[in-house]
């Protein structure tokens, strides 16, 4: 292990150390493997909130009881059985506008969070595009206003993009590519149009598009980029075989 491999292993628990997280896409693979890795390695992290909602047959804290006892959480429940606690659940939901928060849990969260994990995402590839839009792009919008206050400083919003939202480039540079589309026009156009309606105007909407997931990922892209100017942005781009 080279000199620079170190440091870099020292300086992730470092900058996670004393933070607070708020992180949507909980209950999906890359969730949840993310709620593992950083409670087990960054033990310093001072707290996560994960955006859950509940479910017909299960409440909110039912569910949120039944991911812990997952296996993936063994190792952490064996030797940092305190980190868990670490863990606080928030009812929302990501096709609802304002994420479906109270204004309880919009005020804690605009008070307590430092770094924004925004992994949610409907991955179905034959969504309306009505729910992809609300679901995905909305969400993101409503992610960054969030936090977008002038008492936030140093705020981080991490986004959790896929490879493929730019099929149309062989070959993928790290840098944010131009919108295929205006995506404040199109969540009105999801907002105030019937399934329906919105139906026949899918084709001509995507374009060479090939679904409606990949169509919005990319427009949760140029939100982010947007809202850089204001907020610390990252996105990553994680592909099939990550």
């Amino acid at each position: 292990m080279d000199k620079n491999t170190i440091n870099a292993a020292k300086s992730i628990p470092a900058f996670y150390a004393g933070q607070s997280i708020f992180l949507t896409g909980s209950t999906g693979f890359l969730g949840k493997v993310l709620i593992e890795k950083i409670l087990r390695s960054c033990s310093d992290i001072k707290e996560i909130f994960i955006l859950m909602r509940p479910k017909k047959e299960l409440s909110l804290n039912e569910r949120f009881e039944k991911m812990l006892n997952l296996p993936l959480y063994d190792k952490l429940r064996e030797e940092q059985p305190s980190n868990l606690k670490k863990l606080v659940a928030v009812s929302g939901d990501t096709s609802q506008e304002n994420l479906g928060l109270s204004a309880v849990d919009r005020q804690m969260l605009t008070e307590r969070v430092t770094i924004i994990i925004h992994n949610a995402a409907s991955v179905k590839f034959n969504d309306s595009l009505k729910y992809a839009i609300l679901t995905n792009t909305r969400s993101t919008r409503d992610i960054c206003i969030l936090q977008l206050t002038e008492s936030i400083k140093n705020l981080v919003v991490i986004y959790v993009s896929t490879a493929y939202a730019h099929l149309d480039n062989p070959f993928i540079e790290e840098k944010v590519y131009p919108p295929i589309a205006d995506w404040r026009k199109l969540i009105k156009v999801a907002e105030s149009l019937d399934e329906h309606t919105l139906n026949v105007f899918t084709d001509k909407c995507l374009n060479n598009i090939p679904n409606t997931y990949i169509f919005s990922k990319n427009l949760m892209e140029s939100i982010i980029q947007e809202y850089s100017s204001s907020l610390l942005c990252a996105i990553v781009r994680p592909s099939m075989g990550t």
